[in-house]
């Protein structure tokens, strides 16, 4: 078929519109509502906000900073700044979309669940599998449904048309948080600011680059230490090291129990460990 273009005049006179009004008293008139009650909505701040959090550009900006802040959380001790307010962008992103009434719970609670479980792989069982996959797949998930731009009753049965628009949206924020911190790693550890507030990026704490530490309930002390798998190591496990059980986790390599192994180097929270010939 051929596109069918009308003017007002010609849709009338086809009997494609009933007529044609200048104001909404026109249309009541037309509709033999005249005198009717009206009652006029306007949205509030909230709704203000929201619907400016939900544009594209807006939302995607502030989802690649989110994750970029979650990341340099992972590799800087303890739970801060970064992870605060990653946590924040998140949730505003999140927040937004459903109060402008583009996006349930759904996207939300997946991608907080697939949060959690890439915090379990990353802290609770070292090295990268199952919860890990899983973890990522839920978060791009939750992320695909949140920016979705039209409400979707079922997600299970979502139209081709409406998923185009938030996929290109989810695969340019990923895009982007990967180029972001490529950027963050390479310029940001040696940045003096970041290390007067305790936030040095450094992507290991190696013992030929200077670093020691004089509390012995530092992590940094362990490294250049050897000691002895209590568990296999597949590639995550315990090992006593300084007379310490120590969460550890290797390069991916199988190393069995009781072998000797040796600290190379800190990264975040994990404890790197090689197969060692030095006795324990």
């Amino acid at each position: 078929g051929e596109l069918l273009t009308l003017t007002a005049d010609n849709a009338v006179k086809i009997g494609f519109a009933s007529g044609i009004a200048e104001s909404l008293d026109e249309v009541l008139e037309m509709l033999s509502l005249k005198g009717a009650r009206r009652r006029n909505f306007e949205s509030n701040w909230a709704e203000e906000v929201a619907a400016f959090i939900s544009r594209p550009a807006i939302a995607s900006l502030l989802t690649l900073l989110g994750l970029a802040a979650l990341f340099i959380e992972y590799k800087t001790p303890g739970f801060g700044f970064f992870g605060t307010v990653g946590l924040i962008l998140m949730a505003l992103v999140f927040w937004g979309h459903s109060i402008a009434h583009l996006a349930g719970l759904e996207g939300a609670i997946l991608f907080f669940i697939g949060f959690a479980l890439l915090g379990v792989e990353i802290f609770i069982i070292p090295g990268f599998g199952l919860f890990g996959t899983a973890g990522i797949l839920l978060m791009v998930i939750g992320l695909i449904l949140t920016l979705l731009r039209v409400p979707i009753n079922n997600p299970l049965f979502i139209p081709e048309v409406h998923l185009m628009v938030p996929l290109m949206q989810t695969f340019a924020i990923l895009i982007g948080s990967i180029l972001l911190l490529f950027a963050i790693l390479k310029y940001l550890p040696r940045s003096n600011t970041m290390e007067r507030v305790g936030m040095s990026l450094a992507m290991s704490l190696e013992a030929a680059s200077g670093y020691t530490s004089h509390d012995t309930h530092s992590r940094a002390t362990l490294v250049g230490q050897v000691g002895r798998a209590l568990s296999p190591l597949r590639p995550g496990g315990f090992a006593m090291i300084q007379g310490k059980r120590v969460d550890v986790v290797t390069e991916g390599e199988f190393i069995e129990q009781d072998q000797v192994v040796e600290v190379e180097r800190i990264e975040g929270l994990r404890v790197i460990v090689i197969p060692s010939r030095k006795s324990a």
